[in-house]
């Protein structure tokens, strides 16, 4: 019995001077993001929108945390470029990303098309980059997104004025009611919105289903959508390079392509607007 005695009082001592090891803390990852860009970005959404879930599964699968901030997508980018959160998405390429931020693997590579009502289209249903150039009139594209350049120039020389409200259905809303005679987007993010639009508002369910739509040929720009990593945090390069190396295995592992799958079913459309990059995006 004292021998027992003995051994627990040691075993009691021992512990309290070399207490077991504590367990890791799983490292957090902080982003600050835009709402209302469905399928993208949207808090209405199933997991937020399909580049979210896409975002959270990579971080997920490093054996890390999200911690998310949705804020207007103006501040999203301000606390990204001032090292207050880790990262931001998702924006397209421009050289000011490229120079102001970390570039990863890009989530998708997006289409930007010009949208109008029919009888606008009628006269140039097929349009090429030269034709862009010569777009004169209003067009909406939603504060602080970048302008395809073809349009910007035009903005900048005085033939196209740019009308830039908080969101998309904004744009959208403005071109129905004449307002503006052109709205730059992506045919998948238009698509969805123009039915939910139709379904909800009255006024929207008066247009017929095809009186809005956009030019055919080429597209005004086709570009890489990024998170943008901040260059004012330490750990921002590796985070990157993590996140980037993992998306790539969850492309490899078809991961990525079943959620897509989800979200598409989710919005009623089909799998080959699952959106690709192809050689040279």
């Amino acid at each position: 019995m004292s021998r027992c005695l003995v051994f627990v009082v040691f075993l009691v001592i021992n512990l309290s001077f070399f207490p077991p090891p504590a367990q890791a803390e799983q490292k957090a990852i902080e982003f600050a993001i835009g709402n209302g860009y469905s399928p993208f970005i949207d808090e209405v959404l199933p997991q937020g929108g399909v580049f979210r879930e896409i975002v959270e599964t990579a971080v997920s699968r490093v054996g890390a945390v999200s911690i998310t901030r949705v804020v207007p997508w103006a501040r999203a980018k301000k606390l990204a470029r001032a090292g207050r959160v880790h990262a931001t998405y998702s924006w397209g390429w421009s050289e000011e990303h490229q120079l102001m931020f970390l570039l990863g693997k890009p989530l998708a590579c997006l289409e930007q098309r010009l949208f109008a009502k029919n009888a606008t289209l009628a006269a140039s249903p097929k349009l090429s980059n030269d034709d862009y150039a010569k777009v004169t009139g209003k067009v909406c594209f939603p504060q602080d997104w970048t302008l395809a350049p073809t349009l910007a120039r035009a903005v900048e020389e005085g033939r196209l004025v740019r009308m830039n409200p908080q969101g998309m259905s904004n744009c959208f809303d403005m071109l129905r009611i004449g307002r503006v005679d052109f709205v730059q987007a992506e045919p998948i993010s238009a698509s969805i919105l123009m039915n939910d639009m139709r379904q909800n508002d009255v006024k929207w369910g008066e247009l017929a289903k095809d009186a809005i739509d956009y030019a055919k040929g080429e597209p005004l720009q086709s570009s890489r959508s990024h998170i943008l990593f901040s260059q004012n945090r330490s750990d921002g390069r590796e985070w990157s390079l993590r996140l980037s190396k993992e998306l790539q295995k969850m492309d490899d592992d078809g991961i990525t392509e079943k959620i897509w799958m989800r979200h598409l079913a989710h919005h009623g459309l089909p799998k080959e607007l699952m959106p690709a990059c192809r050689e040279g995006q």
